[in-house]
């Protein structure tokens, strides 16, 4: 099939050939996004008409290299150059740093972008953080606080903002609060990702990549026109294909009816390998589960058979087609189709219990403990990875198969007289408890990609979407923008969430949503020689979310826990702006804008417990209020300025529907006041370029995601809003040209976060006092602590090396890398909620990831005339485990949670342009 696909794919490209004019360069191959921001920065600062005495656009410019373009801005022909005409802080990537870093969605971004952090959990579950700014909740019907903008068009629902990338110009992430334009709730900031529009000439391009994992990616283009000098068009896709690079020890399980029986009589609950499939608690014959739904057991395994072996794969396709249409000089019309689809296997990740037993070990003298990461979880599961690692550190225990005794029978740690030692043993025992714990939470297990999973469930998605841009000249002084689109999506996930053989806690959701959205903006100059340009506009979205969740628990959870949550939201939502530029004073100039944000939301939840409606309601409220922002630029009178701002943010209100008997309360509106200063130059004809940021943000009603832990309750997973938090920073970003060919760029951010006034209350626990009990609450405070997902340093490098071959073509190395601080997925400091004692017992690291490197090396060759490029590229270079996001459930099910980024990726790839 893969053969068949490319062989269609070759014949249209070489159809395509033959219309296009012989030996025509190649015109997709754009310039680096930083060379996007200073061109079209240098050619006019803020407020200062382009230079007059500039050579003409259209003459040819001399380029000492060939892969680093001076990229030519004229009108709106880069839809991208509008976001670096104000003095913000913007980092940009386009389709060479796309390649180059393998991105396939903006998450894969995140890492070589500092103050940007993008948190997954699956492959249709994103959320973002700029500047320490973000929601970390994985919900259908959560509204980050990064706006993401799809040619124009935002993409409100979680399912819709992941999307794969192909054919991309440019993907710029703006970083600080939006007060002004039509982006609503960008609090943090906004991603703007912009596709490649028709031309009118005939083009075409073909990749195809192939690494280790079997790992097949196929993206293309063709482009032409459709009626000269009228309407153009350009249809591109992408497919990308890989097998699972986890794997699963219940995979491939045999029949039922080939499997051991646990016999009931005089056997411990204890599992064994001969019942036992994959480490799972087995019923023995006979039993049944008293507290679950009756039923009688044959003593046989419940793991499903026949389950994938290999998991965490990829299969996804997207295909986009654009028609260019314009009728006049004046006007200009671009209308986009789109579609997807993914169906995989739902990501899965690793689990470390925190419950044990252990008068496994100490015999009589034992008993059963809480609060000890590295051993067994609510259900009795610890992996065997875990389990080696404790044989290997114990030395009273054989270190290849556990045993306390020798082969001889003799115990490894006994007394004179030969009888087992049992304080050595409580002492060893300690010990290596203590040291198997604080290496696990930083570094998980010796084989974090292997798991052992009774369900791993597939996520299946499919989206269309369709809008319609359009740019009119309307008079000599007013222009008009229009975005119209509509998106509409589907989608199931299955995950076996507890990351264990066993049925403790999964999740199944199918959800179904779509949107309208209709921008409007106009403005311009007042006159000719007017020093104040306006411009204004509003927004307008309706969106329809359809939601049914459910899922298994294990024990009392399956009568009392929440077995279905089904809901369906309605927002309703606008904004209006006004905005206007004016030069006051020589090389001053000022910046202002307003918008008045409006969102309404409505909610019909139905929570189902052990089968029986227990709770229905219906809610809706509207929230309101305004923002906006103020600059003040300073261009000196070379190619530099400075410029200072403060900003206004709000993001609107969020409803509740993972919670409990109050599961549709709302987490209040949240503002941010902004204040911000910054630095740009360009220097010795742009060989170098600098960009500097500093800020500070007062933060009020912070929507924090939290896991809430009751007594003899299912954790709620619910937003709250932490009253007050502080922010502030800096960004430096800087590019060097020091040789012909040659280029240097880094990035680097310092952030500090902090709550101001936030303290949790978690995990009531019942005491009793003579005959009667009472239910006590922990308080934690985390007053002074960092907020999520928000590393204190991060430091981006690019160094890039092209080596003319004469008339051989060019050679070029690039290597990227990316260190990362420590980033805490919680508010414990990353130390998880305390158990029933008040104990905080975790390990520091446990519910985050400590500072990291990541390194990309590619290297291409390219043919003289830039139509062919032949590259190899290694990803993740040094092979480094790092969670990608963890949580707490040890108060729940006695386990923590981690979902891993990817492992170390090579392969070639090559690239036919024609």
């Amino acid at each position: 099939m893969r053969l068949l696909l490319q062989a269609i794919l070759a014949i249209l490209l070489c159809q395509t050939a033959v219309l296009a004019e012989p030996g025509e360069p190649n015109g997709s191959d754009a310039a680096r996004a930083d060379d996007v921001e200073r061109t079209s920065t240098d050619s006019a600062t803020p407020g200062e008409p382009a230079d007059e005495t500039a050579p003409d656009l259209d003459e040819e410019v001399y380029v000492e290299d060939p892969d680093i373009e001076v990229i030519k801005v004229r009108g709106g022909e880069s839809s991208g150059a509008a976001d670096f005409e104000v003095g913000d802080s913007v980092a940009a990537f386009d389709e060479s740093d796309l390649a180059a870093l393998g991105a396939q969605n903006i998450a894969d971004l995140a890492a070589f972008t500092p103050n940007l952090e993008i948190v997954t959990t699956g492959a249709t579950t994103p959320t973002f953080f700029i500047r320490g700014v973000g929601l970390n909740v994985f919900n259908a019907n959560s509204s980050g606080a990064v706006a993401i903008l799809f040619n124009g068009v935002p993409k409100n629902s979680p399912a819709l903002q992941l999307g794969t990338l192909f054919d991309v110009e440019s993907v710029n992430v703006l970083r600080g609060p939006q007060g002004s334009g039509n982006y609503r709730g960008a609090s943090g900031g906004a991603i703007k990702i912009y596709s490649k529009k028709p031309t009118g000439d005939y083009n075409a391009v073909l990749s195809q990549s192939y690494g280790n994992y079997n790992a097949l990616d196929i993206q293309g283009a063709v482009g032409g026109p459709v009626y000269e000098d009228l309407v153009s068009g350009r249809i591109a896709f992408r497919i990308s294909d890989r097998d699972g690079y986890g794997r699963n020890g219940c995979g491939d399980a045999p029949l039922p009816e080939d499997r051991m029986i646990r016999p009931s009589d005089g056997v411990s609950l204890s599992t064994d390998p001969l019942w036992s499939i994959c480490g799972e608690d087995v019923p023995f014959e006979g039993a049944t589960i008293q507290a679950g739904n009756g039923a009688v057991y044959d003593g046989r395994s419940l793991v499903p058979a026949g389950l994938d072996v290999k998991i965490n794969n990829q299969h996804n396709w997207g295909v986009r087609a654009s028609l260019l249409f314009e009728p006049t000089l004046d006007q200009e019309w671009l209308l986009i189709a789109s579609g997807g689809k993914r169906d995989e296997l739902s990501r899965q990740g690793q689990a470390l219990g925190t419950n044990r037993d252990v008068k496994s070990i100490l015999g009589p003298f034992g008993g059963f403990e809480r609060g000890v990461l590295g051993s067994i979880d609510g259900g009795g599961y610890n992996s065997p990875e875990v389990d080696q690692q404790r044989w290997e550190l114990d030395p009273c225990r054989d270190d290849k198969t556990g045993a306390t005794t020798d082969s001889n029978g003799d115990y490894l740690c006994q007394l004179p007289g030969g009888e087992q030692d049992f304080n050595k043993i409580r002492f060893t025992n300690e010990v290596v408890r203590t040291v198997l714990a604080r290496d696990i939470a930083t570094s998980l297990d010796s084989d974090p990609y292997r798991g052992d999973y009774n369900a791993p469930g597939k996520t299946y998605q499919q989206s269309w979407g369709v809008s319609l841009q359009g740019d009119i000249v309307v008079a000599k002084s007013v222009g008009v923008k229009s975005v119209t689109g509509f998106d509409s999506y589907e989608r199931s996930v299955a995950v076996d969430t507890d990351q264990s053989p066993n049925v403790s806690f999964e999740s199944s959701t199918d959800d179904s949503g779509w949107q309208f959205v209709q921008m409007l903006e106009l403005g311009d100059s007042l006159g000719d020689g007017s020093p104040i340009d306006w411009n204004a506009g509003g927004l307008f979205m309706y969106e329809e979310l359809t939601v049914a969740g459910g899922g298994s628990f294990s024990g009392t959870q399956r009568v009392n826990g929440v077995s279905n949550r089904d809901y369906r939201q309605k927002l309703w939502s606008g904004g209006v702006f006004a905005d206007f530029r004016f030069k006051f004073y020589e090389n001053f100039v000022v910046d202002a804008g307003v918008r008045y944000n409006w969102d309404r939301k409505s909610m019909n939840y139905e929570l189902v417990r052990a089968g029986t409606l227990d709770f229905d309601v219906f809610a809706r409220d509207t929230w309101h209020a305004p923002s906006g922002t103020v600059r003040l630029t300073y261009n000196f009178k070379s190619k530099a300025y400075v410029y200072w701002k403060y900003t206004r943010g709000w993001k609107g209100a969020h409803y509740n529907a993972t919670g409990g008997d109050d599961a549709v309360f709302a987490a209040d509106p949240e503002t941010i006041d902004s204040f911000e200063i910054g630095l740009h130059g360009t220097w010795l004809t742009g060989k170098v370029t600098a960009d500097f940021a500093l800020f500070h943000y007062n933060y009020q009603d912070y929507q924090l995601f939290t896991v809430q832990q009751r007594y003899s309750s299912f954790p709620e997973f619910v937003v709250i809003n932490a009253p007050n938090s502080e922010i502030y920073g800096a960004e430096l970003d800087i590019g060097i040209r020091p040789l012909p060919g040659m280029l240097l760029f880094a990035r680097l951010a310092w952030l500090e976060t902090q709550f101001l006034d936030y303290t949790q209350i978690q995990v009531e626990r019942r005491e009793f006092a003579f005959a009667n009990s009472i239910i006590v609450n922990n308080e934690i405070s985390n007053t002074g602590e960092p907020l999520l997902n928000s590393p204190r340093f991060k430091l981006s490098l690019t160094a890039q090396q092209t080596v003319p071959l004469g008339n051989s073509g060019t050679l070029t190395a690039r290597w990227d890398g990316a260190w990362t601080d420590d980033v805490r997925f919680d508010a414990t400091q990353t130390r998880g909620i305390p158990n029933e004692f008040g104990d905080q017992f975790l390990p520091k690291n446990t519910i985050g990831q400590p500072a990291y490197w990541r390194h990309n090396l590619r290297v291409a060759y390219r043919t003289p005339n830039g139509q062919v490029e032949v590259a190899g590229w290694v990803r993740n270079l040094k092979d480094k485990v790092f969670k990608a996001y963890a949580f707490d459930v040890s108060s729940f099910n006695g386990t923590t949670v981690f979902f891993l980024g990817e492992p170390r990726t090579y392969g070639v790839s090559l690239q036919t342009a024609f």
